[in-house]
């Protein structure tokens, strides 16, 4: 049913769970896997003068594909086809909707599923600290497999 799986992936913990189950459903789907990974940039952009804001961005973009290529490895282990997409910002801004940007490109990559964790928070951390997994919910139509944290 699910041929064409597309996974929005972080470097955290739950994300790394995501991309187990992502790649575990891929290979008992026979599916192709979709790895991608967004950058936000706001963080670079209140960073302050003189940053190397350009060196800062080579940084965060050569960590993104290293998360990328160690990901990709994983999912060919276990014998899953996969490829990965490091998604930019087209420009430096304070803020940047991520959630477009996957959407966007899951609808390009023209994804039957859309697979992302979430952290779960509540209350104020889920004010201040936002939810992608949230707006993604609320735009794509998609059908999302969203993974939870496992509580401690």
């Amino acid at each position: 049913m699910f041929k064409r799986i597309m996974i929005a992936l972080d470097n955290n913990k739950v994300s790394q769970l995501a991309l187990k189950t992502a790649i575990d459903f891929a290979k008992n789907q026979k599916a192709i896997l979709c790895i991608i990974h967004a950058i936000d940039y706001s963080s670079l952009v209140m960073s302050g003068e003189g940053v190397d804001f350009e060196a800062l961005r080579q940084n965060t973009k050569k960590e993104g594909q290293g998360l990328l290529q160690a990901s990709v490895l994983k999912a060919k282990k276990k014998g899953v086809k996969a490829e990965a997409k490091l998604i930019e910002p087209k420009k430096l801004a304070l803020s940047t909707d991520i959630a477009g940007l996957v959407i966007n490109t899951s609808k390009k990559w023209r994804a039957n599923l859309l697979v992302i964790g979430t952290h779960a928070y509540s209350g104020v951390s889920r004010f201040v600290l936002g939810s992608l997994t949230d707006e993604v919910m609320q735009q794509s139509s998609i059908p999302l497999l969203i993974i939870r944290q496992k509580k401690k």
